[in-house]
């Protein structure tokens, strides 16, 4: 999140120190939050492999813009099938 875009930075797999081009995702951003769910469904507010020797099974981002209601947005991650249910907010879809 940079002066209220929230961008996504592409990298080239030949050439990891080398950009490329960035895609702008939403702007007039105010707020980004992160969450990550284990392999035991509980959320946590950060993620290190280090700690977990893993990925998580969920990330879970919501992004606030102004004076909208914030969007949540839940994704499914790591190498898993079986994921249990997410319990998003009401009206978050």
């Amino acid at each position: 999140l940079i002066n209220g875009r929230l961008e996504r930075q592409g990298y080239d797999i030949a050439v990891p120190d080398a950009p490329t081009a960035t895609l702008l995702l939403a702007d007039r951003v105010t707020a980004v939050s992160m969450r990550y769910r284990d392999g035991l469904g509980d959320w946590r507010a950060r993620w290190d492999n280090n700690d977990f020797a893993s990925l998580p099974t969920a990330v879970e981002m919501t992004v606030t813009r102004g004076s909208s209601p914030p969007l949540v947005m839940a994704f499914a991650t790591g190498t898993k099938r079986t994921v249990p249910p997410v319990n998003l907010p009401t009206g978050a879809l």
